[in-house]
């Protein structure tokens, strides 16, 4: 009987310090226009230079394992004669 009248003392205290909820929210919310984020001189600068980059980009990674060779190759080279 105690442990029953002790478990409905703590089920109604605990209810009833639930989370008080406040009205004022700190947080303020503001509607408006949509901005622009992006121009179009922005869009055409960006799509131009990215056909570059998608043009290019194979060439810098050929260039890349190129340079990593000699690397390699000039690692195995003693002499420094011989390296330049």
């Amino acid at each position: 009987m105690k442990t029953i009248l002790i478990l409905l003392i703590l089920v109604i205290t605990g209810s009833s310090y639930g989370q008080i909820t406040n009205a004022d929210d700190s947080l303020k919310e503001y509607y408006g226009k949509a901005i622009p984020v992006y121009t179009k001189d922005y869009l055409r600068k960006y799509n131009r230079m990215k056909r570059i980059v998608v043009k290019v980009y194979p060439y810098a990674l050929y260039a890349a394992d190129i340079i990593d060779e000699i690397e390699q190759n000039a690692a195995s080279i003693n002499k420094r004669r011989k390296k330049k």
